[in-house]
Parts: structure tokens; sequence; C-alpha cells
């Protein structure tokens, strides 16, 4: 795919230039948080140079969104696999649901983090994670769209959230 290969390039000029720098810190990872984590910067680190393998990796396809998980296989995923591998760690998603795609993106080389919009079916995504990814769950933001706050309403959706992921959940974090 020539825009896997635009990439790449890019990202070897980047390399060669010595414009890397690490990530697992207080950078903000996609639509999911912060990059902080022991695994990275990994073990294969030059102290001169940063390389991707020592990095984040963050993708998403919001306009795969409604398409089935042979389609983002063929026309997205598979294409951006020689990109995906060159990271330490991949994030995936932002706003799209993936709660039908978790074995598709199982497929992905050191995924860590999956995003879980307020549109996805957290219970399957629970489910089929498996206890092996993050979840970065984005609850629906209509708590805070009435004519008055409520703070009831705001508790019980977060218990709710709670419930789901309390068995079978690595981490989340909400955001």
């Amino acid at each position: 795919m020539l825009q896997t290969d635009a990439w790449i390039a890019e990202l070897d000029q980047f390399v060669a230039m010595n414009l890397l720098s690490l990530d697992n810190n207080n950078t903000r990872i996609g639509s999911g948080g912060y990059g902080y984590t022991d695994d990275l910067p990994g073990e294969k680190i030059n102290p001169n140079q940063v390389l991707p393998h020592n990095m984040w990796d963050v993708q998403m396809h919001r306009y795969f969104a409604q398409v089935s998980p042979e389609m983002h296989w063929e026309f997205a995923l598979k294409h951006e696999m020689r990109w995906l591998e060159k990271w330490g760690l991949t994030y995936y998603g932002c706003c799209e649901p993936l709660d039908n795609k978790i074995g598709l993106l199982r497929k992905i080389p050191n995924l860590r983090k999956i995003s879980v919009s307020p549109w996805a079916k957290l219970d399957r995504i629970v489910k089929d994670a498996d206890n092996k990814y993050v979840l970065s769950i984005k609850p629906s933001p209509a708590v805070f769209a009435g004519d008055n706050w409520n703070p009831g309403l705001a508790k019980r959706k977060l218990e709710e959230l709670m419930e789901v992921t309390h068995t079978g959940c690595l981490m989340w974090n909400l955001l």
C-alpha cells in the first residue's frame, strides 16, 4: 500500500535525523491517556538514539467503523502490519466502536491499549479482550448534556462501568 510506504519512508527519515524521543511518560498517547509504562523503552535502547521499537504507536480507522472485520483487515490493517511491527507498543482506536473487531486487533504485534468508544458494547470487549489489553474507556458524555447536573446518574453510570469491568479486565482508564 502506497500510504504505508510513505509512512515508513518518513519514519526512516526521522530515525536518520535522530528526531524521535521517548514517549513512555506524560506524553499523551492517542485518545487514551498517557504513555507511562515500564515496558518501554525496552532492553534494546541506545542512549544516543531512540528508535521506533522504544516507543508507542497509535493507529485508528474511524472511516472503517461500519465495515466488517474482514474488510477492515483486507483494506487497512494487513497493509499496515509492516508499520505496526516497528513499534514497541501500540494503542489502537479512537471514537469508532471496536467491539466486533477484537479478534482482528489481536493480530497487531505489541498491542497494549484499545480504545472503547461510548458506542461500543463494553461487556463484549471485556470478554473478547480476555484480560490481555488495557481498555481506554470513553463513556457517553450524555450525563453532562441535561438541563441540570445529575450526580446520581453519573454515579450509576460509573457503577455500571465498574460492574462490567471488575472481572476479566487487565486494566482500564476512564477518559
